[in-house]
Parts: C-alpha cells; structure tokens; sequence
C-alpha cells in the first residue's frame, strides 16, 4: 500500500466515462496516493469503468450532479471533502506520477496563504510534452506586431508571467525555452483550473457560476484572482506536470463566449472599459479575418 496523504481530490467530469479511468489510473500510479478522490459525474453512467479492483483501492466518492455546469460540480464535490487541502482537477488529465507528492509538499509545513498550479503539458502524435499554451506563447515571441498591442493594453507596461491586462485579457506568457531552467514562479496574477489550496480559500474566492452554460469560462482565472487580491501568494511550479489532450485553436465562436467573462474580469477588478473595448473589438476582426482567410 502506497503513502496516503490528507489531501481531497475534487473532480468535476461530463460525460467522463472513457476520460475518467486514464485520470484515476494516473493517480494510482502515483509514488503518493490522496486520502479520498471525490467525483461530481452527471450522470452513473460516467463511472461505468472505475469499478476495477485497482482503482477501488484509491477510495473514490461519486456523487451526482442533476446540473451540467463544471463550476457548480466542482462546488458540489468540494462540499463532501473531509480534507483541509483540496487538489482540484479535470477529468481529462493525466498526472506525472510524482504529482501529488510535489503538491503535498507545498502545504506540508504551509504557513502563508497560497494557490499551487501545474504545468499542463499537451501530447501530440507530432509533439511530446509541449505546454498548453505553446500557441499564445509561440505567437508573442515571434510576432512583435502582438506584443506591441498587448503593450498598449497594458499601459507600455512589460507583459508578466501569468497576468492580466488591464483591458481582461488573459496573458499566459511564458519565458522562451524556460522549459530548460524549470523553476517556480511566484509572482502570478491568476492559475489555471489544475490548483492545490487549502479549504479556507473556497470562502475568501469569488466564485462564479452560470447555470445557463455547461461552461463557465475564465472560472479558474477569476477564482484564483480574487485570492491573488486578497494577498494569497499563487505559485506556478514547473516541475508539477499533468498531460492533457490536443485542443483547437480559439475560434470566433469560443471568442464571443469568452467575452461575457472578461468583461466580468474588467467589472468586479477594476480594470478599464475602455481598453476591453477596443481588446475585443480587435480580437473580434482578427478572428473573423483569420476565418474567412483574408490576408492581413
């Protein structure tokens, strides 16, 4: 029997019958096992292939949610943990199998408020362990033309690692080839939705849900950043690492989704109207522009 460790994993999945077994396969080989896995499914039907004997070693909860909205899945599964740490995935992921022991040692002897994120890395039949966002980051040190006009949005101020502009956008930059000097960043304004925290954070966060939408875009970002206000300290380590699935591009139709949420970004942070304005407008023609293949 593997170290067990007081950490609650909570899982939001829909429709997670094939993706769910990859992830709790992952967790069992892992050199540290969590103390409960806690799974908010939609239907029983998600977790028709977890009933091996392996994996019923890893003490998995599953609960049933009648509203298909991750956000409030999420929620639902972080009510039934009995755990003070809360490590908070996605039914897609594949977790290195040192991940859980490097997310328990941030909180082992934790004395200050903190969010801990991974390093999602996409695997590819062409790639092997690209970052996520290899396409933002790839574009932004290439292409001077969209540095300089996130420069403007962010008052000719330098981009930041993992920051936000004061017009919304989301800026998931990365330093070039840092994949060869992998180390932590500490000073990040928001995480993505692969975080470790602590139970007290759940009730400092704002926690946004939209019932209406199976999606609750930007809920990560929001999340994490209202703690980041709050004085939490939000950690990116680089040497936590999670796989997940290949994914398109952004097209205009996710981009108008996208856009209600950062405008709620720009609204309860107090960011500037004016700059999300003319971001989304931009970000709008570029995309239509990219579409219908017109040479800019």
């Amino acid at each position: 029997m593997k170290k067990k460790v007081p950490i609650s994993i909570v899982c939001a999945s829909h429709n997670g019958k094939k993706k769910l077994p990859k992830l709790l396969g992952s967790i069992y080989q892992n050199s540290y096992w969590p103390d409960e896995i806690i799974i908010c499914g939609t239907n029983q039907r998600d977790f028709d292939y977890i009933n091996t004997d392996k994996l019923k070693r890893l003490s998995i909860k599953k609960i049933i949610s009648k509203i298909k909205n991750q956000r409030k899945q999420r929620k639902k599964a972080q009510n039934h943990a009995k755990n003070n740490i809360i490590l908070q995935l996605d039914d897609d992921l594949i977790l290195k199998n040192n991940f859980i022991e490097l997310m328990f040692k941030h909180f082992k002897n934790n004395k200050e408020k903190k969010v801990v994120c991974a390093l999602i890395l996409i695997n590819t039949n062409k790639r092997k362990s690209i970052v996520q966002s290899y396409r933002w980051n790839y574009f932004f040190h290439k292409n001077i033309i969209f540095r300089l006009v996130l420069r403007l949005f962010n008052f000719g101020k330098k981009i930041g690692y993992y920051s936000i502009l004061p017009s919304g956008r989301i800026c998931p930059l990365l330093p070039k080839n840092f994949s060869r000097k992998k180390k932590v960043f500490d000073k990040i304004e928001w995480t993505n939705s692969t975080i470790c925290y602590e139970k007290s954070a759940i009730k400092d966060a704002i926690n946004i849900i939209n019932l209406k939408e199976k999606k609750s875009y930007y809920e990560d970002v929001i999340f994490s950043h209202s703690l980041y206000n709050k004085g939490y300290k939000l950690l990116l380590d680089t040497n936590i690492n999670a796989y997940h699935p290949e994914f398109e591009s952004l097209n205009i139709n996710e981009h108008l989704k996208t856009l209600k949420a950062q405008f709620f970004i720009v609204k309860t942070f107090k960011k500037s109207y004016i700059l999300f304005l003319l971001d989304a407008l931009l970000a709008t023609f570029y995309l239509l522009f990219r579409r219908y293949n017109v040479n800019l």
